[in-house]
């Protein structure tokens, strides 16, 4: 991922990247195959770490519930690359075929990936999770109980030996 990032990254720091093999600079055939490469190199880093990419139906129903997708906010598509993610879906069969789940109005344009979607359904006694629960509130309010006493048993047995009780630091 860093190689594939290192020619954009150069950009971004106003920098010349120049290639190894021949020093001069990058001709777009091989800057449009490392851009290629990285968003590849970013999409499986999101599939890996669980994300998903947003599908049709999922845009559907995002549209039609009362989310925040109708603020206003206007987006210029003339800065954004008209053919990269044409030519990574384009790529392999695979991928065609991924894009086809895709909404239109932005497949070509970015990619929109999600996690944490729905709800998570749980059966049955769950009585491990239960007691963990009961032993926490016990011994918790057995502590918050116990602190005060155990605070002035502990300033005597100071007094007793001649410590001073410790001020807390600013």
């Amino acid at each position: 991922m860093t190689n594939n990032f290192l020619p954009f990254g150069c950009g971004a720091r106003n920098t010349i990247f120049l290639q190894r093999s021949s020093k001069n600079l990058p001709t777009t055939p091989v800057l449009d195959k490392k851009e290629e490469e990285f968003i590849e190199d970013v999409y499986e880093v999101l599939r890996s770490s669980h994300y998903t990419l947003l599908t049709n139906e999922e845009w559907d129903l995002a549209t039609s519930e009362n989310f925040n997708l109708n603020l206003p906010m206007e987006v210029n598509w003339e800065y954004m690359d008209k053919n990269l993610l044409v030519r990574f879906w384009q790529s392999t069969p695979g991928r065609e075929a991924i894009r086809k789940a895709l909404p239109d109005c932005m497949a070509d344009r970015i990619l929109v990936f999600h996690r944490g979607m729905g709800t998570e359904k749980l059966s049955g006694l769950l009585l491990d999770q239960k007691l963990d629960l009961l032993m926490e509130y016990t011994v918790f309010a057995l502590l918050e109980k116990l602190e005060q006493p155990l605070k002035e048993a502990l300033d005597k047995v100071r007094s007793l030996i001649g410590l001073q009780k410790q001020q807390p630091q600013q």
